[in-house]
């Protein structure tokens, strides 16, 4: 009967793996998000476009890019959501810089492609790593 019993207090553990999984690499992608407006890099590492000369003019000599208030910045969250979800919030004119405009080039703060970045693929294979050895320790 004993075993009966913990095998039901593990498979009740693995109910609760979504969502530490998913509050693990929220913290992670956060991390990696504040590190992207530090760096000036999207979220494959790539830098962003320098600002035009005029810009940095109009900025009275401020070079740093997407940091202007630092509101866009300070406002890109991404939190464990119900569930198993990750949710990345910003204010409204992050969508202008992730798509451009006719007068403002795209400065990507999400990932645009079919591919996560390579730090977020590997923050999900290591919490559900340790996730999963956590439950079904010997």
């Amino acid at each position: 009967m004993a075993g009966f019993r913990d095998l039901a207090d593990r498979l009740a553990e693995l109910e609760g793996i979504p969502s530490r999984i998913t509050t693990e690499v929220a913290g992670v992608i956060d991390a990696s998000l504040r590190d992207q407006f530090d760096s000036g890099v999207n979220a494959y590492g790539n830098p962003w476009k320098p600002l035009l000369p005029q810009t940095v003019r109009r900025k009275r000599g401020d070079a740093r890019i997407l940091r202007r208030t630092d509101a866009l910045s300070s406002e890109t969250r991404a939190t464990p959501t119900s569930g198993a979800g990750i949710e990345i919030t910003s204010i409204d004119y992050g969508s202008l810089h992730q798509s451009g405009t006719k007068n403002m080039v795209a400065r990507k703060i999400l990932p645009d492609g079919s591919a996560l970045p390579k730090p977020w693929t590997e923050a999900i294979a290591d919490a559900t790593h340790r996730a999963f050895v956590k439950v079904l320790k010997p």
